[in-house]
């Protein structure tokens, strides 16, 4: 998938039940390694988490990859999840539009 300014996009799609919290064991190592490099090279990178419990299946937050990166790179810490204050109400957007989300408003990722 292309954005309006030509750059590729990448995203995975998770759900979770939890309400005050996104678990990393949510995630791959592949998934984030892959979302990681596209990045990396310029692209942008997006995890489309969707906390159903409190938002049903009606929204769910355009996460960059940055934030998933950051507290998985910590899981040797003991890092197991992301808190959802950690996600940006700038985010959110609705599950029917998500094929057009890209293109009714700028990238989140400032790129």
């Amino acid at each position: 998938m292309y954005g309006p300014n030509g750059k590729g996009i990448a995203f995975d799609a998770k759900q979770t039940g939890e309400t005050k919290r996104f678990p990393l064991s949510n995630m791959k190592q592949h998934q984030v390694e892959f979302l990681r490099y596209w990045d990396i090279v310029g692209g942008e990178a997006y995890v489309f988490i969707q906390f159903y419990s409190i938002q049903g299946f009606e929204e769910f937050y355009m996460t960059p990859i940055s934030l998933i990166t950051n507290y998985w790179d910590k899981r040797s810490e003991g890092q197991k999840s992301i808190p959802i204050e950690n996600f940006e109400d700038t985010w959110k957007r609705k599950t029917k539009d998500y094929l057009n989300l890209y293109e009714n408003s700028n990238s989140i990722n400032g790129k």
